[in-house]
């Protein structure tokens, strides 16, 4: 497969195609010479029956000897070259017992901030360890990252990979309308109101719209005032707006879209988050523990990823696949 992955921004592959032209089908990733230090690219959340399509969100993933001792002025010049919006540093990575591993990462954004937990990285950091036969089908993955937000992995014998994530108590915040109407251009919620704020690692401020409202954020995007947003995560200490809405029928959420200013200009619209749809999961009243829920995300020009997600009783699982495509040398 020689050419660029359509779930790939056109300014990532203008800035630097090689990284994205995805290496040969059978390219052995296990011969990567790990004295040296790699960002490895890819996308997660991708339809395994088109992996090169439109579905999935890029992350890049750094890997290697000279990884774990990586300054944070080299760690965030890193994240501005790759550019995806989640850099995922495997600091650290070793069995404890049959079956079972525990990982250390660092998670940087486009413009240097670090995240404490992030679903499409985390994805991509566990295929890039088995696609190195360092982790094996079936294998369980505590991950904790220097923000000391956890999370377990799970890969399943058929390599899709899910992860789950504690819910914090949720908090709720008070915005007025016409904030958000500055932010999106168009209005959101009719009047001011006591919002929830969920995380399961990363605080959302999270907004149900119904399916005619979803519609027409959705085509408005593209007007969304970026320095307003980013004003507004900064003074109410959010990663980012979650918006839904419901199927009719079943009353379950079936469609996302989030915006988030810190993951940098060209990112706004987010492609795939997990997070999110799980923060917003795990207090749905609507969604009953055991429930499993397939969400579509989007942005303003249509579906960009596949959600799978289990409410449990004391955690949320988001379940996806993910494709490598290339790598280059950092150090």
């Amino acid at each position: 497969m020689s050419c660029l992955p359509q779930s790939v921004p056109a300014h990532l592959s203008k800035a630097n195609p090689l990284f994205w032209t995805p290496v040969a089908d059978n390219f052995d990733w296990a011969n990567l010479d790990l004295s040296k230090s790699y960002a490895i690219s890819g996308t997660a959340f991708i339809d395994l029956a088109n992996p090169y399509g439109p579905m999935g969100n890029p992350f890049a993933v750094v890997i290697g000897a000279g990884t774990k001792d990586m300054t944070k002025k080299q760690c965030v010049r890193i994240a501005q070259f790759t550019r995806t919006p989640e850099t995922v540093f495997i600091r650290a990575w070793h069995a404890t017992s049959q079956g079972r591993y525990e990982m250390a990462l660092t998670v940087l954004t486009p413009t240097g901030k670090e995240l404490g937990a992030c679903a499409h990285g985390f994805t991509g950091a566990v295929q890039t360890l088995l696609k190195r036969g360092q982790l094996t089908l079936g294998a369980q993955i505590a991950v904790r990252t220097t923000l000391s937000t956890s999370a377990r992995v799970l890969v399943s014998t058929k390599g899709v990979i899910s992860l789950e994530f504690e819910p914090q108590e949720p908090r709720s915040l008070y915005v007025e309308s016409k904030t958000l109407k500055n932010i999106f251009t168009v209005a959101v919620v009719a009047e001011s109101a006591e919002l929830p704020v969920r995380s399961v690692g990363s605080p959302k401020l999270i907004i149900e719209l119904s399916p005619e409202q979803f519609e027409i954020v959705r085509q408005s995007l593209n007007r969304l005032d970026y320095d307003k947003l980013l004003a507004f995560e900064d003074q109410e200490h959010i990663n980012g707006i979650h918006l839904f809405c419901r199927d009719q029928r079943s009353k379950l959420p079936s469609k996302a879209m989030q915006v988030n200013a810190f993951l940098g200009r060209d990112f706004v619209v987010d492609l795939a988050t997990g997070i999110s749809a799980a923060a917003q999961l795990s207090s749905d009243e609507n969604v009953a523990t055991g429930t499993q829920v397939n969400i579509t995300q989007y942005t303003g020009k249509g579906p960009t990823a596949i959600l799978q997600l289990t409410k449990q009783a004391q955690t949320v699982r988001v379940g996806g696949s993910a494709v490598l495509f290339n790598y280059q040398p950092v150090l």
